[in-house]
C-alpha cells in the first residue's frame, strides 16, 4: 500500500548548471513531468556566460541560485544541498533527462530498505547522435563507458554521478562532497560514494530507471578528451590515497554492470605499466627487457580489444575495434602523467 500523500517525505532535485542553454528547459521540464507530488527543484548555476539562468528563469517554480564566478562541480553540489530542504536529495546534470515520469516515485521505493544510502539508474544516448561522429564514438565508447547493459537491481562501488539519488541525512554525515575536488571537477562522486559505502549504506543501481545523456559536443576534439583524461588520472590517484585499499573493494564482481567499476580502478595499474613499457624501449632499445615490456604494451591492447568487444555498444564499428586500443594507449600515457601529478601534488 502506497503511503498517504502527506506522508510522502520532499525530494529536492539539485541540477548544476554551466553554460547549459542547449539542455537546461529539457532537463527542468523532465523533473515537472513527474508524477511524484512532492518536489523542489534547485539550479545552481556556476557563473555561466551563455544564457541558461535567462532560460532557468523562464520556469517561475524553480529556485535559482547564482554562483559569481566558477567553484566546480562539487562545490555547486553542496551549495544546492545546504539549501535543500527536501529529506531527499537528486542530483542530476543538465544535459541529462529521466526518461519516465515515475522515475522518482520508483527509485523512492528503494529507500524501504533502510541500508540502501543511494540510487542511480540507467543511462541511455542516442546512437544515432555519435554513430557517425568518430570523436563522439570514441569517447563514448572507449572513455565515458557509462551506457552499460544489465537488467537487474544491482549493488555497484560507485555511481556515474550524473543521476543520483541520495538520502540528504547521510549526505550530511559523510560531510557532503569533498570540495577540494572542484578545480579539476572530476572524482568528486566516486569519493563521495566510497565515503557512503565506508558509513555501512549500500549504493544501488536499477535498470527501470533510465536516464537519458545528451552528449552534445563535450570531448569534442583530442586536446578536450586529453586534458579530462589527465583531470581524471590526478584525482584518481588522490582518490587511491585517500581510501587505501577500500578504492578497490567491490570491483572483483565481473557482472555486466560491475565492469566499468573494475576497468575504471584497473587504469591506474594499466597506465603504470604501459609508461614504463614505453620507457624502457626508449632508453633500452636492445635489452631483453624491452621484450617483457613490449608484451605488457600488447596484452593492454588485447585487453582494450576484449573490453570494446564486451561493451556491445552499436555504434562501434568493425575499424574501430583496430583503431581504438592503439588510441587507448595513448590515454594510458596521458592517463599515467596525472596519476604521477596526483600522487606528488597535494590537495
Amino acid at each position: 500500500m502506497n503511503p498517504p500523500l502527506d506522508n510522502l517525505p520532499l525530494v529536492t532535485c539539485i541540477i548544476p548548471a554551466y553554460n547549459g542553454e542547449d539542455f537546461i528547459e529539457d532537463c527542468i521540464n523532465s523533473i515537472l513531468n513527474q508524477d511524484y507530488p512532492k518536489i523542489e527543484i534547485i539550479v545552481v548555476d556556476d557563473a555561466s556566460v551563455d544564457n541558461t539562468v535567462e532560460k532557468v528563469c523562464r520556469f517561475p517554480s524553480i529556485r535559482l541560485i547564482r554562483h559569481q564566478k566558477n567553484q566546480g562541480l562539487a562545490s555547486t553540489y553542496n551549495t544546492g544541498i545546504k539549501e535543500a530542504k527536501g529529506k531527499y536529495i537528486l542530483i542530476l546534470h543538465q544535459d541529462c533527462y529521466l526518461i519516465s515520469t515515475d522515475w522518482i516515485t520508483k527509485a523512492m521505493m528503494h529507500f524501504n530498505d533502510a541500508t540502501i544510502g543511494a540510487v542511480t539508474g540507467k543511462y541511455i544516448i542516442d546512437d544515432e547522435q555519435i554513430r557517425h561522429s568518430f570523436m563522439k564514438r570514441i569517447s563514448v565508447n572507449l572513455y565515458v563507458q557509462q551506457v552499460v547493459d544489465f537488467d537487474s537491481v544491482q549493488e555497484v562501488p560507485f555511481s556515474e554521478g550524473k543521476c543520483d539519488l541520495f538520502r540528504k541525512d547521510v549526505l550530511e554525515s559523510v560531510g557532503l562532497y569533498d570540495e577540494r575536488f572542484s578545480s579539476f571537477s572530476s572524482c568528486e562522486d566516486q569519493d563521495l560514494c566510497f565515503r557512503v559505502r565506508k558509513s555501512g549504506f549500500k549504493i544501488i543501481k536499477d535498470p527501470l530507471l533510465k536516464t537519458k545523456l545528451d552528449y552534445g559536443e563535450r570531448h569534442g576534439s583530442f586536446g578536450k578528451l586529453y586534458r579530462k583524461i589527465y583531470k581524471d588520472g590526478v584525482c584518481q590517484m588522490k582518490v587511491i590515497l585517500k581510501h587505501g585499499f577500500f578504492s578497490f573493494k567491490g570491483i572483483r564482481d565481473l557482472s555486466n554492470i560491475q565492469r566499468r567499476a573494475l576497468y575504471a580502478m584497473s587504469k591506474p595499474l594499466f597506465s603504470a605499466l604501459t609508461l614504463l613499457a614505453l620507457l624502457t624501449i626508449l632508453l633500452c632499445p636492445f635489452s631483453i627487457v624491452v621484450s617483457i615490456f613490449s608484451s605488457v604494451l600488447t596484452a593492454r591492447i588485447i585487453f582494450l580489444f576484449i573490453y570494446l568487444k564486451t561493451y556491445k555498444s552499436s555504434t562501434i564499428r568493425w575499424s574501430d575495434y583496430i583503431i581504438f586500443p592503439l588510441i587507448g594507449l595513448t590515454f594510458d600515457y596521458v592517463y599515467s602523467i596525472g596519476l604521477l601529478i596526483g600522487l606528488l601534488r597535494r590537495f
